[in-house]
């Protein structure tokens, strides 16, 4: 298949080093926890009533729950990429069709021209 993957402009005649992926994962995963910890940040400075129902109780310890497998998530991938040989590659049309984010895409496409970003909360809020 020859085709562009969607939202790059790479093509699958370019490979893509698989260790180099999984550390790009790994980053992506830390990215998104320190988003959860803000997220808990700034939930903790709301008034809750101080009759809160269990189960909103339960959803914020929720949030905190994703985030440590987050953060673990990302210890995993970054220790699986150092351990794994250099050279193996991966077709990156295989992989990249499975995403929606084009931002995702960019970040992990080391084939890309673009600079990840890391995407920090700013406070600034944008309404989707």
């Amino acid at each position: 298949m020859n085709t562009p993957y969607p939202n790059s402009q790479a093509s699958s005649d370019s490979d893509l080093l698989l260790d180099v992926l999984v550390e790009r994962i790994a980053k992506e995963l830390n990215v998104l926890a320190r988003h959860l910890t803000y997220v808990q940040t700034v939930l903790a400075q709301c008034q809750l009533p101080n009759e809160t129902e269990p189960e909103v109780i339960e959803g914020l310890q929720g949030i905190d729950r994703v985030t440590q497998s987050l953060e673990d998530l990302a210890r995993l991938m970054d220790c699986i990429s150092n351990q794994l040989p250099v050279g193996i590659k991966a077709d990156p049309a295989q992989i990249f069709t499975t995403l929606r984010l084009r931002d995702l895409i960019a970040n992990l496409d080391q084939t890309s021209d673009t600079t990840p970003t890391t995407n920090e909360p700013t406070g600034n809020i944008q309404w989707f």
